[in-house]
């Protein structure tokens, strides 16, 4: 995803398909029940590091991305790669 991507995906509220949670060092403990919730339905965008309302404040620490992103391979089996943006 392209920052022009996320930029406008981040004008939308969320809804059924998109979904907001603040992550700056972690994963936040709701994640893998919205993660489940668009597999049991059609799909969808999950942003980490942004507000409620699409806000993104500080994001995610640059840092903590690999962690979270091996945590993520870990507990969840992916057909295709993980690519953070």
């Amino acid at each position: 995803m392209t920052s022009e991507e996320l930029k406008q995906i981040t004008q939308h509220r969320e809804k059924r398909t998109l979904e907001y949670k603040e992550a700056w060092s972690e994963l936040p403990s709701n994640l893998f029940e919205t993660v489940c919730a668009f597999l049991n339905r059609d799909g969808g965008i999950i942003v980490l590091g942004a507000q409620d309302d699409g806000f993104i404040a500080n994001g995610v620490n640059p840092r903590a991305i690999d962690h979270m992103c091996k945590n993520i391979e870990r507990r969840v089996p992916l057909t295709l790669p993980l690519l953070p943006t």
